[in-house]
């Protein structure tokens, strides 16, 4: 009798056990075990999913009227509480050379400045500024105006066509630009030229050691512009070859100079690496930055060696780039999650190879990370006084219109 009792109980629970297990095994297949993933910063209260197209900027019956933007929760947002994600282009070659854009195809112009806003759909232009010209208020020979009545030009085509505008410092060498009787037409590099040729001192280097002339520029720049939201300001271009502790003090001393005529505009800042990231901050070598509304500004190039459509490429490989995302989502994570936004200010390159930008197109949109191509020259040619898209343009304009 007691082997038979044990016997039942012995089937009884292998029974019980066999659907236990088959149970177990319907939920794991059928109901998945939910995916946790890294927490995101939440837009604010009053932002509606989908709402972010045409925020900041409305269009009048006489032109366009901008919003002041802020930054909230780690994101740019304007002053109805509608989350901004910027999207447009770098216009070099303002900086240096004959400072109108090089050559007749890249040449800037209301015309130039009106077709790319046609064909992509943008809200914002970088300009970058030499700030010893902007000092000097040197002629501009072949705009035939002053450098620091040009800029202001090219500031108001750009709102006329309904952009906010990144001035951001770039080069800080004297020689003026050529045109005319000015045959020397300075490259990008030109300081550090002069400083091997013995016609300059360090103050012309780029590094971010020797600020004295981007101090007296943004007293400058940002006293002008204090009324106007449509003007944004990046500190510095690419930090470089400085330790932490100097890139971080030199930045305050920047962020202090424009906040003192401004205290309302976005401020863009990058790391002492060539805006590659962040990690003084990531790291605790120096504290997070506390002033409000800051973006933090990141450089992504996928480091593409070659030739396209006939034109040398050379794109440096961006510490975001690599190992994507996981760099990526760390500063990026780093920057909103300690009430910062995030614009990818430089990107693209010669070429916009499809993963790549793919890529930075999804993490854009997701993260709501805002986007300046590098440059304009790189999605159009311009040819009998007619532009055309390059492939890299085609790939642009259509991604633009799902952000």
């Amino acid at each position: 009798m007691k082997r038979r009792l044990v016997l039942i109980g012995l089937v009884v629970l292998i029974i019980v056990g066999g659907v236990v297990a088959y149970a177990g095994w319907i939920n794991h297949n059928v109901n998945p075990p939910e995916v946790r993933e890294t927490p995101q910063p939440v837009p604010p209260a009053g932002h509606a999913p989908g709402q972010d197209k045409g925020c900041g900027i409305t269009r009048t019956g006489t032109g366009y009227t901008f919003s002041w933007l802020h930054v909230s929760s780690g994101f740019i947002m304007d002053d109805k509480n509608c989350i901004v994600t910027l999207k447009g282009f770098n216009w070099s070659q303002l900086e240096f050379g004959n400072g109108i854009g090089g050559s007749q195809k890249t040449r800037i112009s209301e015309d130039a400045l009106a077709w790319y806003n046609q064909t992509f759909q943008m809200n914002v232009w970088r300009i970058p500024l030499n700030a010893t010209w902007w000092n000097q208020n040197v002629e501009v020979p072949l705009a035939g105006m002053r450098y620091q009545d040009w800029i202001q030009q090219v500031v108001k085509w750009s709102e006329e066509n309904g952009n906010y505008v990144i001035l951001t410092k770039g080069p800080q060498f004297a020689d003026p630009p050529c045109g005319k009787g000015i045959k020397l037409c300075p490259t990008q590099n030109q300081g550090q030229k002069d400083i091997m040729h013995g016609t300059a001192g360090p103050e012309v280097q780029t590094t971010g050691r020797y600020i004295d002339p981007a101090l007296t520029m943004w007293s400058s720049v940002a006293r002008l512009y204090a009324n106007d939201p449509a003007v944004l300001y990046d500190s510095w271009n690419e930090m470089q070859g400085i330790d932490d502790q100097t890139w971080w003090t030199n930045t305050n001393k920047l962020i202090s100079a424009i906040r003192a005529e401004n205290p309302h505009s976005l401020i863009f800042l990058g790391g002492p690496n060539f805006k590659g990231n962040v990690n003084a901050l990531v790291q605790g070598t120096v504290p997070d930055f506390a002033q409000p509304d800051l973006v933090y500004d990141f450089h992504v190039y996928d480091g593409f060696k070659g030739a396209y459509q006939s034109k040398k490429c050379n794109s440096p490989l961006s510490y975001i780039w690599q190992d994507w995302p996981a760099h990526a989502d760390e500063q990026v994570g780093f920057a909103q999650q300690h009430g910062k936004a995030v614009i990818f200010s430089e990107w693209g390159g010669c070429n916009d190879l499809d993963n790549y930008h793919q890529a930075i197109i999804d993490y854009a949109r997701i993260h709501h990370v805002s986007l300046a191509y590098y440059d304009e020259t790189n999605v159009a040619i311009r040819s009998n006084g007619t532009y055309q898209l390059t492939e890299n343009g085609l790939k642009v304009q259509a991604a633009y219109a799902t952000l």
